[in-house]
């Protein structure tokens, strides 16, 4: 649907400026407050002095603060901290005396190895997941990517959004930095248990939408609660005592939901929950060694776990087809080196002519002609990089496509319909290693009959035109991707033989044909090439089981088809004969006045 579209976007665009945003305040302002609190209770202590401000002398370990004197706004920026605008602390001393101290960042920078890798992990983590939850967000928005993205902002360093949002100051501020803590500190664990009764799959049965409709309500309710219950030294204390037991909870139903599903799947499903069943032990321990509150390799290796729900719940999601890894590797590469092989270019005729002749108006010169050479030629490089590319990083595929194009072009010359079939069926799943692959053609019968198959045994025969894959394929005329769009046929192969796609094969317009591919060996599904390499097989199916058909025409004897051809012969042996028709020849008009006469 179309607000699903926009939704997956703007969440992805969300999610990706909060990630950048608080990544550029790790690295560039990672100066701690000059006062750390710590709870005490239902108070907060001073805990810890940073730097040399004056102020400090002022402060004594174990003063309040005092947070009836504070407005909530206030309390967040204390919480969150500020970048450039100091922050007034008012305190309470042990004698009960109020006073306020007026302080900005500390200034103080970890330059330690451990310090460093840290911040690294943690940036490579909030990378990870928000780039996988954004892929999935623009490629197959919906509830499920939903879910998990508000599971993936988990993720992004709180603190560090949060001085970023703050830095305007003002009601901008106060609005957006409660709704931050909400969704990178508040909102995960509801998020991850909506996600758990989707993945792959929406439960089905009164029990299972029961189950979702609750997680759903659950996660609605939470977002009104959390922004009007936390409060920031008021209700904080509250909140840190039941976050690990909600993040444990939300695990713990990942568990329990993943093991059930998994016990009445197919394989290839279970292979799937195996990988997310990984992931989810290993983020159980995460969240305990973090309760610990230990420092330096134990929250590393806390850091990294925690990654491990986001990168299997990936992996199982690049093996349900909403991306092709090896794909976007290759156009990676080949728009890395072509932008390379571009700036190479301009700055080695920029320094030689510069250190050779000293002439800068001839290098830019120079540097303007060689832009406008790669401007005109620069489809023709980019097909040449690619090439490249293909044959010697992606080699096994390369041979592949160009093997099935041979059979392609050689298609035109089969001199049997079953020579044809034969190329959509076992050439090409041989040739790209298909589990399965079928073809179903009409030859003008009401429904389509399966023609040649391989591992479709014991299944579909025929296809009715009332049929929903067939309807479809006719009203689009496109190759059709049957788990998008929501199609499961009972006498379809099941488990590694599923079908994957279903390509029309079209005559004039006309769907003559349909042809169904499974994935490939090792549960790896059809990139954008190969899928293009059997549409063009498909297509050039078409033309020769129409001229295939043609030929059979001509060699009858017969211009028209078989009826209309008998039923014109019928009519002219029984009908009446036909007169003659003279033509009339009308006279020149330059013959005269008696040529007149005649005509009158």
């Amino acid at each position: 649907m179309r607000w699903q579209v926009i939704a997956g976007r703007i969440a992805a665009g969300v999610l990706l400026i909060s990630a950048l945003a608080s990544l550029w305040v790790l690295w560039t302002d990672d100066s701690p407050p000059q006062v750390e609190f710590a709870a005490r209770g239902k108070s907060y202590v001073v805990d810890q002095t940073l730097g040399s401000d004056p102020q400090l002398r002022r402060i004594r370990l174990g003063d309040a603060l005092d947070v009836g004197a504070l407005t909530r706004s206030e309390r967040y920026e204390i919480f969150f901290g500020t970048i450039g605008r100091p922050i007034v602390y008012p305190l309470i001393d042990s004698a009960g005396r109020k006073y306020r101290v007026t302080l900005g960042p500390s200034h103080v920078y970890d330059s330690s190895p451990r310090h460093t890798i840290t911040l690294l992990v943690s940036t490579l983590a909030t990378l990870i997941s928000v780039v996988v939850a954004g892929l999935l967000l623009l490629r197959r928005p919906g509830a499920i990517a939903l879910t998990f993205a508000g599971y993936c902002a988990f993720t992004i360093p709180t603190v560090a959004l949060g001085q970023a949002v703050g830095i305007p100051g003002g009601a901008f501020s106060a609005i957006l930095q409660p709704i931050v803590w909400l969704l990178t500190a508040g909102l995960g664990p509801f998020a991850l248990i909506a996600f758990a009764l989707r993945f792959p799959t929406p439960f089905s049965g009164p029990i299972g939408k029961a189950l979702t409709r609750a997680s759903d309500a659950a996660l609605v309710l939470a977002v009104p609660a959390i922004l009007i219950f936390f409060d920031p030294f008021v209700t904080e204390w509250i909140y840190e005592a039941i976050a690990s037991g909600i993040s444990a909870a939300a695990i713990a139903v990942l568990l329990v939901v993943t093991t059930v599903r998994s016990t009445g799947a197919d394989g290839l499903t279970r292979r799937r929950l195996g990988w997310v069943l990984i992931g989810s032990v290993l983020a159980a321990i995460s969240v305990w060694l973090e309760d610990l509150n230990l420092s330096g390799p134990v929250l590393i290796v806390a850091i990294i776990l925690a990654e491990a729900l986001p990168l299997t719940v990936a992996y199982a999601v690049l093996r349900h087809r909403v991306m092709d890894l090896g794909f976007a590797l290759n156009r990676t590469l080949v728009y890395g080196v072509l932008t390379a092989t571009i700036v190479v270019a301009v700055s080695l005729i920029d320094w030689s002519v510069g250190k050779l002749l000293s002439q800068r108006q001839f290098a830019t010169a120079l540097e303007a002609l060689v832009a406008v050479v790669f401007g005109v030629a620069l489809n023709t490089v980019h097909d040449r990089i690619g090439s490249i590319v293909e044959r010697v990083l992606f080699r096994e595929r390369h041979i592949a496509s160009q093997r099935l194009g041979e059979r392609i072009r050689a298609i035109d010359f089969a001199e049997s319909a079953a020579t044809v079939d034969e190329v959509l069926t076992r050439e090409c799943a041989d040739i790209l290693g298909l589990r399965s692959a079928a073809v179903f053609r009409s030859n003008g019968d009401p429904f389509f009959v399966r023609v040649a198959a391989i591992r479709w045994d014991g299944f579909a025969t025929s296809l009715g035109r009332d049929d929903l894959i067939v309807r479809m394929i006719r009203a689009h005329e496109t190759t059709l991707e049957l788990a998008a769009s929501g199609i499961v046929a009972d006498n379809f192969p099941i488990g590694d033989a599923c079908p994957d796609i279903a390509i029309p094969i079209v005559r004039r317009h006309r769907v003559t044909g349909v042809v169904f591919y499974g994935h490939r060996t090792g549960e790896a599904h059809l990139d954008p090439q190969e899928r293009a390499l059997l549409e063009r097989a498909a297509n050039a199916a078409a033309n020769a089981y129409d001229a295939l058909e043609a030929a059979e025409w001509r060699r009858d004897g017969h211009h028209l088809s078989p009826p209309e051809a008998s039923r014109d012969k019928r009519a002219m042996r029984s009908g009446p004969r036909r007169q003659a028709v003279v033509p009339l020849t009308l006279p020149d008009p330059s013959a005269g006045s008696e040529n007149e006469g005649d005509l009158a």
